[in-house]
C-alpha cells in the first residue's frame, strides 16, 4: 500500500507542476464574477480570511475515492453545498497544514497523521 501512495504522490506532484497554472486559470474563468487580488481587497479594507482544506483520498477495492461532505441546510449562501472538509485558520494553528488537519478532525471525526499527508496542492 505504501508504494501505491508514493506513486500517487509523484503523479499528483507532476500534474500540479505541469498543469497547475492551467488549472488556476480555468478555476478563475469558472467563477461567476472576477475576484479581486488579495492586495486589491486589502486596499479596500476587506478582511482576508485564511483557510485550508484537507482533500482526503483513499484506495478501496482497487479504486481511489475522495472524501467530500455536504453542508447542513440553513438560510445562508453555503447551505447544502458539497465541500472539502476544512475551515478558517485559528490563532493556535502554527501553519495551514495544521489548520487543515484540525478542521478535518472537527468536521469528520477522524485524526489524520501528518506523516501520510502528501503536502500542499496550492496556497
Amino acid at each position: 500500500m505504501k508504494e501505491l501512495g508514493y506513486d500517487l504522490r509523484i503523479a499528483l506532484l507532476e500534474s500540479i507542476m505541469n498543469n497547475g497554472q492551467l488549472a488556476a486559470a480555468n478555476a478563475e474563468r469558472a467563477m461567476p464574477f472576477a475576484r479581486p487580488s488579495r492586495a486589491m481587497a486589502e486596499q479596500k479594507g476587506v478582511r482576508i480570511r485564511v483557510a485550508a482544506v484537507l482533500f482526503a483520498m483513499y484506495p478501496m477495492q482497487g479504486s481511489w475515492y475522495a472524501l467530500l461532505m455536504q453542508r447542513t441546510k440553513y438560510p445562508g449562501v453555503h447551505s447544502g453545498q458539497v465541500s472539502i472538509p476544512g475551515g478558517e485558520r485559528e490563532a493556535m494553528d502554527t501553519n495551514l497544514m495544521e489548520t487543515a488537519r484540525r478542521e478535518f478532525e472537527e468536521e469528520v471525526g477522524v485524526a489524520i497523521p501528518s506523516d501520510i499527508i502528501f503536502g500542499p496542492l496550492s496556497e
